[in-house]
């Protein structure tokens, strides 16, 4: 096999690459779950994405703090409830925040993992909730009250 320095990288930090058809890869969820997923979820009554109201309006300097669930965000509490902008709670965050006094404005969850829904067990209504359509129902069920677009 070769490898190849990728042509991205002008300091050659990065030694080289295996290409992706080499590279032995396993999702958590079979795809086939995903996919049955999906066919479920695109009949659920739920507004797009792309429907959002001023999806499509510039945003200029519009700042935005996206929240993971790395151990490194414990230290960052104060921040984020002073942030000046948007917040958004990846995927097994939110729950997180809310714990500590944090109401994200938006929490993405594209996971299709059951699992999903164990982290958003307290969802705001002040939240709006971006799933992708290959979550798994529960998540969906977990939110049915809430603002939901996909």
């Amino acid at each position: 096999m070769t490898t190849e320095t990728p042509p991205n990288d002008p300091n050659k930090t990065l030694v080289a690459f295996q290409p992706l058809e080499k590279i032995n890869t396993h999702a958590a969820t079979p795809a086939t779950i995903s996919y049955d997923n999906i066919k479920l979820a695109i009949k659920l009554p739920y507004y797009r994405f792309h429907e959002m109201q001023g999806f499509k309006v510039p945003k200029g300097d519009m700042k935005i703090a996206l929240i993971g669930g790395g151990p490194s965000v414990a230290g960052q509490i104060d921040a984020i409830k002073n942030f000046d902008g948007v917040t958004v709670a990846c995927g097994s965050s939110y729950d997180w925040c809310v714990n500590n006094g944090i109401t994200p404005n938006y929490c993405v969850v594209c996971d299709p993992d059951p699992i999903s829904a164990n982290y958003i067990t307290k969802p705001q209504f002040s939240t709006i909730f971006l799933v992708a359509t290959q979550c798994d129902p529960k998540v969906f069920d977990t939110l049915k009250l809430n603002a939901i677009f996909m």
